[in-house]
């Protein structure tokens, strides 16, 4: 509401100035009728319309400079929605590494289920063992005992020599397994790292959108001291509007004065008629040179006020910009509902995780798919790596180009007094202002575009890990 009250305030200017002019005029009709014998008043005429030009002057570095700070605006807002789509695609990205991490977490808990079998099974081991020694122990106690060898005691330590065997080779299997287990750990921490780098990233990519929303605010602020230094140019203009005015009021009361003299002057003369009348029509052709000079007027009047309506129609669009932006305001706080319905929902998922299949075998055939996946993640975060640099070039582009808007903003403060002048470099310091935020959008676009690359690798870490949990 506040921007838009600079087109509420610039258009009275226009519709006072011309007054002026429609005044001044009539002393012209007048003070040839005195015979110009006072040339002073018409010096301070002359001044008065030198003035009244260059408040007119003033007026238009006014409107251009108030155009070039709606120019600015809208720049700002398409920076503004680029970052909050680079936001968005950074919460997409986000989503996809929660996603990924739970993929992880239930790889780790089938991991931990099956170490659990694996020491299981090697304690049945050792109790198989233990109860193989014990029964070798009993056969060569019977055979001390007997001092023989007889076929059941060949027999039975035939069975046991294959028992034996038999854990043997179950103990090798054991052995395999366990290796593939610390295969698939291996495997299963470096995705973990992986991970934790494109969670960093990700984190780093935030922290510059952070920066390049501060950087948005600092400009939009920047924006704020030229409106208002623009307003305190229009103060200024309206102060120096109303002293022309009084300056104009007291050369009427001279004009005035002039017309008393000059009218007894005229009852002094009355044998002068010849004179007088000679007179008349000197004064008759200046009336008629009068009439030109107010149809001229009239004409140029017409065309201020076709521009002023035409001013009215960009007033009028630009406040319909202002309710569309307050649209989008509504429509991101639902987005923002919508998210935190989306976390809760989250949250119940979390809950509910702990219920999934448990399963080791499926870790052995998810090894190569998740060094795959481990490979895009390199790849995506080296998009990343440059996509960042770039950011760190299109950041520092915003500070110079901020910094320029300042120094404009401080030049058109202390050039308050030369009006045409300070309207002119608030012209050039709003231009600065949209190449500024150009170069946020662009820096908007890239954080995008790094965080979808980021989307991708954790949406194939999370496809790598997906058959762990399916085995």
């Amino acid at each position: 509401m506040e921007r838009s009250s600079i087109g509420a305030c610039l258009p009275s200017i226009g519709a006072c100035l011309p007054s002026i002019g429609a005044c001044l005029p009539s002393t012209g009709a007048c003070l040839p009728s005195t015979g110009a014998c006072l040339p002073s008043l018409v010096r301070a005429y002359q001044a008065l319309v030198r003035a009244y030009q260059a408040l007119v002057r003033a007026s238009q570095a006014l409107v251009r400079a108030y155009q070039a700070l709606v120019r600015a605006y809208q720049a700002l807002v398409r920076a503004y929605q680029a970052l909050v789509r680079a936001y968005q695609a950074l919460v997409r990205a986000y989503q996809a590494l929660v996603r990924a991490y739970q993929a992880l977490v239930r790889a780790y808990q089938a991991l931990v289920r099956a170490y659990q079998a694996l020491v299981r099974a090697y304690q049945g081991l050792v109790r198989a063992y233990q109860a193989l020694v014990r029964a070798y122990q009993a056969l060569v106690r019977a055979y001390q005992s007997t001092g023989a060898c007889l076929p059941n005691l060949v027999r039975a330590y035939q069975a046991l020599v294959r028992a034996y065997q038999a854990l043997v080779r179950a103990y090798q299997a054991l052995v395999r397994a366990y290796q593939a287990w610390v295969r698939a750990y291996q495997a299963l921490v470096r995705a973990y790292q992986a991970l934790l780098r494109a969670y960093q990233a990700l984190v780093r990519a935030y922290q510059a959108l952070v920066r390049a929303y501060q950087a948005l605010v600092r400009a939009y602020q920047a924006l704020v001291r030229a409106y208002q230094a623009l307003v305190r140019a229009y103060q200024a203009l309206v102060r120096a509007y109303q002293a022309l005015v009084r300056a104009y009021q007291a050369l009427v009361r001279a004009y005035q004065a002039l017309v008393r003299a000059y009218q007894a002057l005229v009852r002094a003369y009355q044998a002068l008629v010849r004179a007088y009348q000679a007179l008349v029509r000197a004064y008759q052709a200046l009336v008629r040179a009068y009439q030109a000079l107010v149809r001229a007027y009239q004409a140029l009047v017409r065309a201020y006020q076709a521009l002023v309506r035409a001013y009215q129609a960009l007033v009028r669009a630009y406040q319909a910009l202002v309710r569309a932006y307050q649209a989008l305001v509504r429509a991101y706080q639902a987005l923002v509902r919508a998210y935190q319905a989306l976390v809760r929902a989250y949250q119940a998922l979390v809950r509910a995780y702990q219920a999934l299949v448990r399963a080791y075998q499926a870790l052995v055939r998810a090894y190569q798919a998740l060094v795959r996946a481990y490979q895009a993640l390199v790849r995506a975060y080296q998009a990343l790596v440059r996509a960042y640099q770039a950011l760190v070039s299109a950041a520092q582009a915003l500070v110079s180009a901020a910094q320029a808007l300042v120094s404009a903003a401080q030049a058109l403060v202390s050039a308050a007094q030369a009006l045409v002048s300070a309207a002119q470099a608030l012209v050039s310091a709003a231009q600065a202002l949209v190449s500024a935020a150009q170069a946020l959008r662009s820096a908007a676009q890239a954080l995008r575009s790094a965080a979808q690359a980021l989307r991708s690798a954790a949406q194939a870490l999370r496809s790598a890990a997906l058959p762990l949990l399916r085995g």
